[in-house]
């Protein structure tokens, strides 16, 4: 589990290992694995689709591993246990938001997707988020409660938090994609919007990145972990050698504002379009 107080060392760090990917996608686990009640792997609906399914399977997942009790953890009880705790609760004081299908984009992982569950507050905002698998297996979560946040020493990190509190929907991306370009964007101009995941500090499972296909062709990105917008400046081969390693990522691009793609064996180098001053 991730200490909220973890979470901005967390999103920083990913990324900066020199990863070795297979080409292929790692064989999915048996259907055997994921239905029997003995296995570690088992859910009660593997590759869940439906919103009832995947919160049956996270759920399970509270029920069945998670801990809330002071008495079985050496200091604090991670902010993620007890939320989770919470959700089985009669009236439970967190409730489940929003339900995203996450595109990913490494090959580590045996499927080209995942689920990101947002774990809403009170007041409506995220006090936390989850990753979940295409199995229906919990993967990781990031509790963001105020009281995690002011437990943050450095006033900057504290800022940084509160951002992963607010859910932004499609028109807010879009508003922030026409004050970083200085033009007003129709949504007719937009063919397409998703969210993908990556190994990388601009985005990975739980802050997945925004991608935004426009018309014309332009692909734009939106990090809320840097809350920036990024375009394509070009695309650096990126496959592996004969003793099967890739070449180190900093070695080939002098910065960070890039995306390891293991399935194309590319990193996306990208620039950074700072948004504009609202008027």
């Amino acid at each position: 589990m991730i200490k909220a107080k973890n979470l901005i060392v967390m999103v920083l760090v990913l990324g900066l290992f020199n990863i070795t990917f297979a080409d292929k996608r790692p064989k999915p686990k048996s259907m055997k694995e994921l239905t029997d009640p003995k296995s570690p792997s088992y859910v009660p609906f593997p590759y869940p689709k439906k919103r009832g399914e995947i919160i049956a399977d996270l759920k399970y997942y509270a029920d069945k591993y998670c801990n809330d009790n002071p008495d079985k953890w050496i200091g604090e009880v991670p902010a993620t246990e007890i939320i989770l705790k919470k959700l089985l609760e009669p009236k439970p004081i967190y409730t489940i938001g929003k339900i995203i299908k996450v595109k990913n984009r490494t090959a580590k992982l045996s499927h080209d997707y995942s689920w990101l569950i947002y774990i809403m507050d009170k007041d409506g905002d995220i006090a936390m988020h989850v990753a979940m698998d295409a199995y229906g297996l919990f993967t990781e979560g990031a509790a963001v409660r105020e009281e995690d946040i002011e437990m943050v020493l450095q006033a900057k990190d504290r800022k940084k938090m509160e951002r992963f509190r607010k859910y932004l929907n499609d028109r807010d991306i879009k508003n922030i994609l026409s004050e970083s370009i200085d033009c007003t964007i129709d949504y007719r101009e937009i063919k397409k919007m998703e969210r993908l995941a990556y190994f990388s500090p601009l985005g990975d499972f739980l802050f997945p990145l925004w991608e935004i296909k426009m018309s014309d062709g332009t692909i734009y990105y939106y990090s809320i972990t840097r809350e920036m917008v990024y375009a394509i400046e070009k695309k650096i081969h990126w496959k592996k050698d004969k003793n099967g390693y890739r070449a180190n990522r900093l070695s080939l691009v002098p910065h960070m504002d890039f995306l390891p793609d293991s399935i194309n064996d590319e990193l996306i180098v990208l620039k950074k379009i700072p948004r504009k001053t609202k008027k």
